[in-house]
C-alpha cells in the first residue's frame, strides 16, 4: 500500500460484499500503529504520520476494506482500472432537434454485478439503469449545447462513487452550414518598437451566429493562441510580442452556435523591427464641415484623420478652443457631442504616438445657434438673477409667467455681445415665477 503524508485512523470499519456484513468493531483481532514520521529518511514531520494495520476475522468471500483520512470530506478515489464510460452519444456530436437519443454507459468492473447507473443532462437527472447495457432514452431537449454526466454508486462494494468523464453534445440542425471566416491581410511589414500588430477577422454564419473567433500565431515549432473575441467586431491588438525580425503567420478560427469551427487561411508577413523615427504625428479634423451651423443641443459628429502615428493606439483628444471635450480610439477617430454652448467653436484634435510625441493639424469652425440660460440664484439686493448666453447677437425678449401658460413680455433688449445678465428685484413678491428668453423682437 502507498502511504501519503497524513494521519489515518480507523476507529471502526464496515466490510460489505455479497454477504452484506455490517460494522465489524467486535471482529477486529489486532491493531498495530506505525509512526511513519520516524521512517522518512530521518526527517520528522510537524504532523504525526501514522498507518494503522487491521487484521480481521471474516468468512471466505470478496470484500473491500476502505479507510479515509477524515480530511477529504468525501469518498476516496476508485481503485485503479475501475471506470465508468459514456459510450453513446459520442463527444461533440450534433443531434437533430426533432429526435431523441440513447444515452449509454459501460462499467468495466465485472466483479460487481449489482450496479445502478444514474444519468444526467447537466445537473438534471434523466433516468437510471440497473443492468448492462446501462442506457436511457432522452427526448425533448431544446436546441443548444449540453453536457452529459453519469455516475454509479458502488460505495457498498468499493467504498466510493465512480463518475464518467463528461460528454458534450449539440441539439440542433444536423445539416449545419459551417461558418465563414477570413483574416485581413496585415498592411505593414515594418514595426516600430514597442511592437503593435492589429488583427482583423471577418466572420459570418448563414444559418446561425458566430459565438467566438480565436486568433493564432503559427511558427515552424508551435502554434500559439493569441486571444479570443466573442462579439463583433472581431479585432484584437497583439502588443509587445514581436521580438525579432522574421516571418510570422497568423490565422483565425470561427465557431458557430452549433459548435462547428472553421479555420481561415494563413496570413503571412515579414516583420522588421526598428526604432521609431522621432516624427510628430499629424491629425486633421475632417468633420463637421467648415462653417457648419448647428442648433443648440443637436448632436455634432467630430471626426479626425491621423497621419504618421507609428503604430499609435493611444486615444486622440478633441478640443473646442482650449477646452477638452472628449477622446476617441482609432482607426476611425470620432466623437459625438451635444452639449456645446451657443456661439462659434474652433474644433481641433491632438494625437500622441507611443514615444510621447504630440501633434495637431487642421481645424474646423462651427456655429451653435440658440439661447442657453444659466442656473438662477436669489440675492437679497437684486432678487432673482440669471445669465443668458445666445447666438447670433441681436434682440432678446424676456418673458415671465406664473402658470407656464400666460407669458408676458417683460422687456426687449438689443445686445451687442452674446451674453446678457438679468435681475428681477420684484421676484420676491411672488410665490413662483417663471422666465424665458426669446431671440428676436
Amino acid at each position: 500500500m502507498k502511504h501519503n503524508r497524513g494521519s489515518i485512523r480507523v476507529d471502526s470499519a464496515r466490510l460489505t460484499g455479497k454477504g452484506g456484513l455490517g460494522p465489524i468493531n467486535s471482529q477486529i483481532e489486532a491493531v498495530e500503529t506505525v509512526d511513519l514520521s520516524k521512517q522518512d529518511n530521518g526527517v520528522r514531520s510537524s504532523k504525526l504520520l501514522q498507518h494503522t494495520k487491521l487484521r480481521v476475522l471474516i468468512a471466505v468471500g470478496f470484500y473491500c476494506l476502505c479507510a479515509t483520512d477524515g480530511s477529504s470530506g468525501g469518498s476516496p478515489a476508485p481503485p485503479d482500472g475501475v471506470q465508468l464510460t459514456i459510450t453513446a452519444p459520442t463527444n461533440e456530436v450534433v443531434i437533430a432537434a426533432s429526435s431523441g437519443f440513447t444515452f449509454t454507459t459501460a462499467f468495466n468492473y465485472l466483479l460487481i454485478t449489482n450496479v445502478s447507473v444514474k444519468f444526467y443532462v447537466g445537473t438534471n437527472f434523466v433516468g437510471n439503469a440497473d443492468h448492462s447495457p446501462f442506457s436511457v432514452v432522452v427526448t425533448n431537449l431544446a436546441e443548444g449545447r449540453y453536457q452529459l454526466n453519469a455516475r454509479t454508486d458502488v460505495i457498498a462494494y468499493l467504498g466510493t462513487r465512480v463518475e464518467a468523464p463528461p460528454v458534450f453534445i449539440t441539439i440542433g440542425k444536423t445539416n449545419n452550414n459551417p461558418p465563414v471566416v477570413s483574416l485581413k491581410q496585415i498592411e505593414f511589414g515594418v514595426l516600430y518598437l514597442p511592437s503593435v500588430v492589429r488583427l482583423d477577422a471577418q466572420a459570418s454564419d448563414s444559418d446561425g451566429y458566430i459565438t467566438q473567433v480565436e486568433f493564432y500565431n503559427r511558427t515552424l515549432a508551435f502554434t500559439n493562441l493569441l486571444g479570443v473575441v466573442r462579439s463583433p467586431p472581431f479585432t484584437m491588438i497583439w502588443s509587445n510580442s514581436v521580438t525579432s525580425d522574421g516571418g510570422y503567420f497568423f490565422y483565425a478560427r470561427a465557431t458557430d452556435n452549433l459548435g462547428t469551427a472553421i479555420q481561415s487561411r494563413d496570413v503571412g508577413i515579414g516583420f522588421t523591427l526598428v526604432q521609431p523615427p522621432n516624427n510628430r504625428p499629424a491629425i486633421d479634423v475632417v468633420l463637421p464641415g467648415e462653417g457648419e451651423e448647428v442648433s443648440l443641443r443637436s448632436p455634432v459628429v467630430i471626426q479626425a484623420r491621423a497621419r504618421y502615428l507609428d503604430n499609435n493606439i493611444n486615444p486622440v483628444d478633441f478640443y473646442t478652443g482650449t477646452n477638452l471635450i472628449g477622446s476617441a480610439l482609432g482607426p476611425l477617430y470620432f466623437l459625438i457631442v451635444s452639449n456645446l454652448p451657443p456661439g462659434k467653436h474652433t474644433l481641433s484634435a491632438v494625437a500622441r504616438d507611443l514615444q510621447g510625441n504630440e501633434g495637431s493639424g487642421g481645424t474646423k469652425m462651427i456655429t451653435i445657434k440658440g439661447v442657453q440660460l444659466s442656473s438662477p440664484k436669489l440675492t437679497s439686493s437684486q432678487g432673482l438673477e440669471f445669465d443668458a448666453q445666445f447666438y447670433p447677437p441681436g434682440s432678446l425678449t424676456l418673458q415671465i409667467t406664473t402658470n407656464l401658460v400666460d407669458w408676458v413680455s417683460l422687456s426687449t433688449n438689443r445686445v451687442s455681445g452674446s451674453s446678457f445678465h438679468f435681475a428681477d428685484p420684484g421676484s420676491t413678491n411672488y410665490f413662483q415665477r417663471y422666465y424665458r428668453v426669446l431671440l428676436g423682437p
